[in-house]
């Protein structure tokens, strides 16, 4: 399965691209964006199964917006040959139209649901995302407990709306979700388990539900969803395989063990089109991403594979990620049975085995004599391959593939 995802779209006057913006921006600079896109990724060894979309789809909320937005995100579908009943998608905090709810306000409103069914009448009146609810298990995005449940053949998505108690009096412009509403999503849940629990899991939101390090902004961001943690839990209990969230506008990638023991992998997507602040996105591109899943692990019945990454540059277009320019690499690896030390010590017999008859080794050498090698985490093989290099006495050589060069007289 292949599995398209892409986040804080913006579509309006802060799209850096001119096919993605109803009106002339300044922020739009880029004369034909989704043709770039088209030429990067129209090749069948892209073909996607789903496109996902994790919030900030509009920008502020307005009938062209999501007139456009339902186009562009219909032409991307079709670049990736994604049938247009696997799209699915979140609101975030654009997506609601604050200046209705105002309005109502005024006219002496005071009951919340009204004000907020107010707010995302322009987002439910699209006729894209409203076929796209009418396809679900359950659940309304304007409707306590705020979320929606799909489920297709191989992919179940669980789509929350961190958004919907946000307005301009109050502050949680980071988003939250209610320990109500976690146990109303538990019931549903639980009503419906037959029909998500032997497919690919998706938990699908909009803002982040974990701090990051932050390598972009000279102050520390410490406004991640409130109630995260309980959210957390929430896909550990019913064994979700990703979660998948916008918002930050830097992509990020993170591999997540609960006390639940079940492990999930957390992608922050990026943004797919806004512009980006030159004073704090020096060098950080728009992002796009793949998750490609092989299988299942055998040992821990949890899906294997990698997450691929690209990024847009102006002066570039899309090129692959890189782990010393961007925040996550081309590709991240997951779903690996061992950790740390088991991996360490797996390795090391390998690299053992083979140097005792050759005096180099590639590392797809490595990764055919054990298969749970392959999915493990970049970063983790990055610090075993350190170790064991001061060990072994070899030099390791990435480029154009990765090779293990034993040192003269060493082990």
């Amino acid at each position: 399965m292949k599995i398209a995802i892409i986040s804080d779209l913006h579509i309006g006057d802060y799209a850096r691209a001119k096919d993605f913006t109803p009106n002339d921006s300044e922020h739009s600079i880029i004369d034909d964006y989704l043709g770039s896109f088209s030429k990067k990724f129209s090749d069948d060894e892209y073909k996607c199964d789903a496109l996902l979309i994790a919030g900030d789809i509009t920008n502020k909320a307005q009938y062209e917006e999501f007139e456009l937005a339902e186009e562009r995100i219909k032409d991307i579908a079709d670049i990736l040959k994604v049938p247009h009943d696997a799209i699915f998608l979140t609101p975030g905090n654009h997506d609601s139209n604050w200046e209705l709810g105002r309005s109502i306000k005024s006219q002496g409103v005071s009951d919340e649901q009204q004000i907020r069914e107010a707010r995302y009448q322009l987002f439910n009146g699209n006729k894209f995302i409203k076929d796209l609810n009418n396809r679900a298990t359950f659940g309304q995005f304007h409707v306590s407990p705020y979320c929606v449940l799909w489920c297709n053949k191989d992919l179940s998505v669980l789509s929350f709306n961190t958004s919907a108690n946000d307005n301009d009096e109050k502050n949680i412009h980071h988003g939250e979700i209610s320990l109500e509403s976690i146990q109303q999503i538990k019931t549903e849940l639980e009503k419906h388990k037959s029909l998500f629990e032997d497919k690919i899991k998706v938990l699908l939101f909009h803002h982040h539900p974990v701090n990051y390090i932050e390598k972009t902004f000279s102050d520390v961001d410490h406004s991640i969803m409130a109630n995260a943690n309980a959210l957390i839990e929430l896909g550990a209990e019913y064994c979700f395989d990703f979660l998948v969230h916008g918002h930050k506008h830097i992509p990020r990638y993170s591999h997540l063990i609960t006390d639940v023991r079940h492990p999930m992998n957390i992608l922050c997507a990026g943004s797919f089109v806004a512009r980006l602040d030159d004073r704090w996105f020096d060098d950080v591109g728009n992002a796009f991403h793949i998750i490609e899943i092989d299988q299942n692990c055998a040992e821990q019945q949890i899906p294997q594979g990698r997450i691929l990454s690209w990024s847009h540059f102006v002066q570039h277009g899309w090129i692959q990620n890189n782990s010393e320019r961007d925040s996550i690499p081309h590709e991240s690896r997951f779903g690996s049975s061992y950790n740390r030390k088991t991996l360490k010590l797996k390795i090391k017999n390998i690299i053992l085995e083979l140097f005792s008859t050759e005096p180099y080794i590639k590392w797809t050498e490595i990764e055919s004599r054990d298969k749970d090698i392959k999915y493990s985490s970049s970063v983790v093989l990055s610090l075993v391959l350190e170790e064991l290099e001061n060990e072994l006495d070899f030099i390791v050589y990435k480029e154009p593939e990765i090779i293990l060069l034993k040192k003269e007289g060493g082990k």
